[in-house]
């Protein structure tokens, strides 16, 4: 993922299993993208950890270069979360026009990747603020 800005990496657990969080630290909230977009990512789980393998991970790498670095590149996209436990990775965006960007990623990704995908309004990015806000509260 090469979104521009700053990102925090953070770990968990849910489950017992490991859970990887990716998020922007200081997103530029554009109301001008007033959709929130869940974009789950499935694979096969291989061990344990249900993390995904080294090829997973390769897949995972090329629809992020091929899909959402480019909506975001064009200013149709801001990624905001990446989550990756049990068998998926768990993209979040906020965009303008949700049928152009699922559009553009039914086009662009590899066709034999398992994508599901969620939309609601979120006009004050409520959901991107509470996540954030979870991962750097003090301890």
């Amino acid at each position: 993922m090469k979104s521009s800005g700053k990102w925090l990496g953070a770990e968990a657990e849910q489950d017992g299993k490991p859970v990887l969080i990716r998020a922007r630290s200081a997103a530029i909230v554009d109301f001008g993208k007033p959709h929130l977009v869940v974009i789950d990512l499935g694979y096969d789980c291989v061990d344990d950890s249900e993390l995904p393998t080294d090829d997973q991970y390769e897949a995972v790498g090329a629809f992020e270069t091929s899909a959402l670095d480019r909506l975001e590149e064009a200013g149709n996209l801001v990624l905001v979360f990446i989550e990756t436990v049990g068998g998926r990775v768990r993209y979040l965006a906020y965009l303008r026009d949700v049928e152009e960007a699922v559009g553009f990623i039914d086009l662009h990704a590899d066709p034999a990747l398992r994508l599901e995908f969620q939309s609601t309004e979120d006009h004050e990015w409520r959901e991107y603020r509470e996540r954030l806000g979870s991962l750097i509260r003090p301890s």
